[in-house]
């Protein structure tokens, strides 16, 4: 049985990172004894180009949101590329760079139903497991071909006995809230206190994104 230290890693655009994002993550990360959280924000994310705040505004968000929470590392090596980022290159890069641990992919459920459309998505499960964070009221059903690639366990213990290639679901309290909501309460000019963290807050109206 393989005791490796557990590490999530969590990636997005982050324009803004929120509450919604940070609590799902720390629920999943509590509920699986995960030993960090690797945040990545995306640089240039293929499926996603009209972020609204820079790359480097998006970065520093980012890591403002979990300066004091050592549950989280903040990496900006997809920040740093000028090519199209896959969640494939960064998890076999992590790979390398960090043998000695296993690497549990966090995503969302929305992402999950879509993630057979993500570049080398098998390789994921040969690189890592994937954790999907459910939630209720999301409907729909994951690709067939899926199934082919994942072995799909109930139990958390089996993220430990195996390196790689499990698909696990999480369930998480809904977090009603999303970036789209952050920006758009910002260029209405109501509060987002409680959709953000003060440091987020502040960076925001001081760089005046999203007015």
């Amino acid at each position: 049985m393989s005791l490796r230290p557990m590490v999530g890693v969590f990636g997005g655009t982050f324009d803004p990172i929120h509450y919604g994002h940070l609590r799902t993550v720390r629920e999943t990360a509590v509920a699986l004894a995960l030993e960090r959280v690797i945040i990545v924000p995306c640089g240039m994310p293929y499926h996603r180009l009209n972020a609204l705040a820079s790359a480097t505004e998006r970065l520093d968000m980012t890591r403002l949101a979990v300066a004091h929470d050592p549950l989280f590392i903040v990496d900006d090596r997809e920040i740093a590329s000028s090519d199209p980022c896959y969640s494939v290159c960064t998890l076999a890069a992590l790979r390398r760079e960090q043998p000695g641990r296993t690497f549990c992919l966090i995503i969302g459920q929305d992402s999950f139903l879509s993630m057979t459309r993500w570049y080398q998505w098998p390789r994921l499960f040969e690189l890592g497991h994937v954790v999907v964070m459910s939630r209720p009221g999301v409907d729909g059903a994951p690709d067939p071909e899926l199934w082919r690639h994942a072995r799909r366990h109930s139990s958390p213990e089996t993220l430990l006995m195996q390196r790689s290639g499990i698909l696990f679901e999480q369930r998480v309290h809904p977090q009603p809230m999303s970036a789209s909501e952050v920006r758009q309460a910002v260029s209405e000019g109501r509060s987002i206190a409680h959709l953000v963290p003060p440091e987020v807050e502040s960076y925001i109206h001081e760089h005046q994104l999203y007015v």
